[in-house]
């Protein structure tokens, strides 16, 4: 027993994880309770509502960084130790951001009548989309000031700053929901990430590194390498959460509100372990990834996370699908057990979808630029199709379908791509 024990304390990953595992926890935990008071006051139809605003929010704050995050996290852990290119890169990144969220934040106040009609089929909403645009620079701000934490491999920092921002967003969103049910909904989405700007500026330690970050010190050389990166975040960030909104659409023109929150709140759940799951890919994976330079390495790698983390999502699933009844009524309520029959492939899928995106952060790591936009772009379109077939043979249980489907498909591209590093005999 003292031998498993040291062998835990002594594996980074799951160091890592544990470490993650409280700020996760939280999330959930607030999560639950939020899930729960959307389910009473808002109930299935504006649950499908509130989807369109969260995959809108999810579009503009990749939007408003340029999609960089992943090469800001790559380059300032490259370049954490030598002060001149790590200005470099930083004074290039707040620069893309400045620009980039300012021109965001304008085009969505002046599309906001446009967009309360598509979100939410009503001019009601305007004021709060006009809201979310002002928002938007402060959306941009906190995301690039975690990157850089991130990058700094400040792992604790980072995580004690979602720790307090998640407590005072959930504390801001309840009490919006309960007091105002749907427009307090809304609002309280718009306004939590500004909280966490709050927290993340109180309790940000790199400020020298800031220090002598200027416009001079920008380079083009810089804006091409995290633009490989832009290309890749944008592809996935704004496409996807654009075709959920299709999806969503969709179910609602064939089935019904209902069944869209239904749908909606599947992948609401779903959101929850995944949160442990990227969080734990951003903040080991990627980083020890961009450090392997031999295709030895990498298998040890992408076989280590298989072996050490997979058996545990595994019988996690198993236990989720088991008491799935259970969960609905104590995250929802009885009105949502409908969405039970969504449980199977919503699992599958999520299986598959974790096995296949821990290899292919190797394309984030070595900037894969072509190969990352091949398979994004298989993926979403075979989402896509599969959605429109599948909704129109099965129901709202095509769109789980349709995403188990997806990601066996995607799963089996990312293989084949690093099938001679992944299953043959290497010797470097």
């Amino acid at each position: 027993m003292n031998r498993i024990l040291q062998r835990i304390r002594s594996n980074v990953l799951l160091k890592v994880t544990s470490v993650n595992s409280l700020s996760v926890g939280i999330k959930i935990i607030t999560g639950f309770v939020v899930s729960k008071a959307l389910a009473i006051y808002v109930r299935p139809e504006g649950m499908a509502l509130i989807g369109n605003l969260r995959d809108l929010i999810t579009m503009i704050q990749s939007f408003s960084l340029l999609g960089i995050k992943n090469g800001v996290i790559k380059y300032v852990a490259e370049y954490k130790k030598k002060p001149i290119e790590l200005r470099e890169v930083l004074s290039t990144s707040i620069i893309i951001g400045i620009s980039s969220s300012l021109l965001l934040s304008v085009g969505i106040v002046l599309s906001a009548g446009f967009l309360s009609d598509y979100l939410f089929s009503s001019q009601a909403y305007k004021t709060a989309i006009r809201v979310l645009g002002i928002c938007i620079p402060g959306y941009a701000a906190v995301l690039l000031l975690l990157d850089i934490i991130n990058g700094f491999s400040d792992v604790k920092r980072f995580v004690l700053i979602n720790i307090l921002g998640n407590l005072f967003g959930f504390a801001l969103t309840f009490y919006l929901i309960v007091a105002f049910q749907l427009q307090g909904a809304i609002y309280g989405l718009i306004l939590s990430p500004i909280l966490l700007l709050i927290v993340t500026a109180i309790l940000f330690k790199q400020g020298r590194a800031l220090n002598q970050v200027s416009i001079l010190h920008a380079s083009m050389k810089m804006i091409k390498n995290l633009g490989s990166y832009s290309l890749m975040a944008l592809l996935s960030s704004l496409v996807l959460p654009f075709i959920y909104i299709a999806i969503r659409t969709m179910i609602i023109d064939r089935i019904g509100q209902d069944a869209a929150g239904y749908w909606t709140s599947m992948n609401r759940l779903a959101s929850y372990y995944f949160m442990f799951i990227s969080s734990l890919l951003t903040l080991h994976v990627l980083p020890k990834l961009s450090g392997i330079h031999t295709a030895r390495e990498f298998r040890r790698e992408i076989f280590h996370f298989y072996k050490t983390i997979l058996p545990f999502v595994a019988i996690g699933m198993v236990l989720i699908y088991i008491t799935r009844d259970f969960i609905v009524q104590l995250v929802f309520t009885q009105e949502f057990l409908p969405m039970t029959t969504l449980f199977k492939w919503q699992l599958a899928g999520d299986f598959l979808k974790i096995m296949g995106i821990v290899v292919a952060h190797q394309f984030l790591a070595k900037n894969m630029l072509k190969h990352f936009i091949v398979t994004e772009i298989l993926s979403i379109t075979v989402l896509g199709i599969s959605s429109y077939v599948l909704v129109s043979l099965y129901g709202v249980e095509g769109a789980t379908m349709a995403h188990a489907f997806t990601y066996a498909i995607y799963l089996i591209v990312i293989w084949s791509i690093f099938r001679k590093q992944l299953f043959f005999s290497l010797k470097t």
